[in-house]
């Protein structure tokens, strides 16, 4: 069984149906295993032909003597009159009576009253009003249910739903995006959503994974991709649920999207969470009017803009936890100005920017990851003083940036990966005084490094492992020419 979404890729697809069955790599070796097995291949939610043309010139032909079948779901009647009109099978909306009952059988799994018995008429009619809105589609009944279990059975919470769920449901759901599980519960116990009385960091982790397993449970969300050991890895949201929970979240304040930020001055001064997502002048018009939001917790960006650390640089965030995202920046923890008490911080550029970042002033801040920056966005001098972890992914690397690293005085794990380097050879040596804590130096896929050397037996002095790892197809090998005291040492060398 395979999901195939709104926005597919053909290759991700091939390799889940291999995976499936022993074969994860050639897509021939899959049509040939294929032609010479009984299967059952699902492709569930095709959107488009396009995607069935491209499957079906590597899945083989299903032949009746075998017996193997493809099976496909889809909203749209046209592709399933395009790929199968002989065998089309179209799936009528559920009657009135069919659809409260399963909206019922959702309503009362989750707790010990199993019928209507003890609810009142008016809350049994705002019932089935829900149920009409959901147009006899079973997923959005579902979901809807799923949701109305975790709120008050009072006619005054299910108006509330009843009346955000607009006209009746259209079978449109686009919940395509996928959500990195480990994203969203660390922003939970980053907004201290979830709270635990000793503060351990591994109990609020825990916990956060029981309840996104709860929310699977009663429909809120559905998971996209599993661990390897069986624990979500993703998952997605049913776009009825994402409108009604925005719709919800507005009416009490907690969060706004810039289409009703402009409204009154006295409750958008007390917002909690805010996005903005089709252009900057709606953010930078929002910060203008209102130049102090000091309840502001999170703030999502999905703009363009390249400058937003510059624009933003002047406002008081005294409480922000940031999540900005997009084609540009994606910050994982916070924003200047950040909290006296942040102490990791995860930076993502996706495109080239003038604006440079000053981190020297964050003495708290002990890991750091740097992802798609260009050297010359980074003030490289600007390091936290006391950092101690430093992940660099896919930066431009010169002399210049490695001799300040080599100063930090707390660095201990130095990872950089996928780094591009202006100068063939790096030289670790520094005088006695390089990389004074380091304990382990990983470089992985280097481009444009030939060799690495340090001779000096006195730089540094406490590395307890060195990893140095090449792709051979993609990237040259590269030599190494260390000292005695560090040939002595763990030094893992070859390629993944």
């Amino acid at each position: 069984m395979v999901y195939v979404s709104q926005q597919p890729r053909v290759g991700e697809i091939l390799h889940d149906i291999g995976k499936q069955v022993g074969k994860e790599n050639l897509e021939g070796n899959l049509r040939s295993l294929l032609k010479i097995k009984r299967y059952v291949i699902l492709l569930d939610d095709i959107w488009d032909v396009e995607i069935w043309d491209d499957l079906k010139l590597v899945l083989p032909e299903c032949d009746s003597k075998i017996g193997s079948r493809i099976i496909i779901t889809s909203r749209n009647s046209n592709v399933g009159r395009y790929i199968g009109d002989s065998s089309l099978c179209v799936l009528q909306p559920l009657d009135s009576d069919n659809s409260f009952e399963l909206f019922s059988k959702k309503i009362f799994n989750f707790d010990n009253n199993n019928n209507w018995a003890n609810a009142s008429p008016e809350l049994v009619d705002i019932g089935r009003s829900i149920v009409g809105r959901c147009g006899g589609i079973p997923l959005a009944i579902v979901v809807t249910a799923g949701m109305l279990t975790a709120r008050e059975r009072t006619e005054c919470a299910w108006n509330r739903v009843l009346e955000s769920m607009g006209h009746k449901i259209q079978d449109g759901c686009a919940k395509d995006h996928e959500i990195r599980a480990f994203d969203l519960t660390n922003m939970w116990i980053a907004e201290k959503l979830i709270v635990v009385n000793s503060g351990n960091r591994r109990e609020a982790e825990s916990l956060a994974e029981d309840i996104l397993n709860d929310l699977v449970s009663r429909n809120l969300i559905q998971v996209a991709k599993m661990t390897y050991d069986g624990r979500i890895s993703s998952c997605r949201i049913h776009d009825l649920l994402h409108s009604l929970c925005v719709d919800l979240a507005k009416e009490s304040n907690f969060f706004h999207t810039e289409h009703n930020a402009f409204g009154d001055p006295g409750n958008v001064a007390r917002v909690l969470w805010i996005t903005f997502y089709s252009d900057d002048n709606a953010m930078n018009e929002f910060f203008h009017l209102n130049p102090k939001p000091t309840k502001l917790r999170s703030l999502f960006c999905f703009t363009k803009d390249c400058c937003i650390f510059s624009q933003m640089a002047h406002l008081n965030f005294k409480l922000l936890q940031v999540d900005v995202s997009g084609s540009t920046i994606k910050i994982l923890s916070a924003l200047s100005p950040m909290p006296k008490a942040l102490e990791v911080l995860k930076l993502r550029f996706f495109k080239n920017t003038s604006e440079q970042i000053n981190l020297s002033s964050h003495p708290n801040i002990v890991e750091l990851g740097l992802f798609g920056f260009s050297a010359m966005l980074l003030n490289i001098e600007a390091f936290p003083p006391n950092l101690v972890k430093l992940n660099l992914v896919g930066l431009m690397v010169d002399g210049h940036p490695l001799a300040v690293l080599k100063k930090l005085p707390k660095l201990r794990i130095l990872k950089m990966v996928w780094c591009k380097y202006n100068e063939e050879k790096m030289d670790l040596s520094g005088d006695g005084d390089s990389f004074p804590q380091l304990e382990v130096l990983h470089i992985k896929d280097a481009r444009g490094l030939s060799e690495i050397m340090c001779m000096d037996d006195m730089s540094m002095p406490k590395l307890k492992k060195l990893l140095l790892v090449q792709s051979p197809i993609i990237y040259s090998p590269i030599s190494l020419r260390v000292s005695e005291r560090l040939a002595k040492l763990r030094i893992s060398q070859g390629c993944l």
